[in-house]
């Protein structure tokens, strides 16, 4: 396993793509909700269909990179999920 390994990948409502890096699931996710663990599935199908909750939250360039951008190259900001 190589630390920029792809986990998995899902467009968002949009029709970006979306990539989840193994490192990030397993070492993040995983570790501060370990509840989530049999639902990647579940997660992916949240991060295509979007939230209606009318939350936002803040995407750092650490957590969120778009496919084939370097993280300095992500703009922080607001966005719905």
């Amino acid at each position: 396993m190589t630390p920029e390994e792809i986990l998995t990948e899902t467009p968002d409502p949009h029709g970006a793509r979306v990539v989840l890096l193994r490192r990030v699931w397993e070492g993040k996710i995983l570790r501060d909700h370990a509840e989530l663990h049999d639902h990647l599935p579940d997660v992916l199908r949240t991060v295509s269909a979007g939230s209606r909750s009318g939350r936002s939250v803040v995407v750092r360039p650490h957590a969120l990179l778009l496919a084939g951008r370097r993280p300095e190259s992500v703009a922080v900001g607001r966005r719905n999920l």
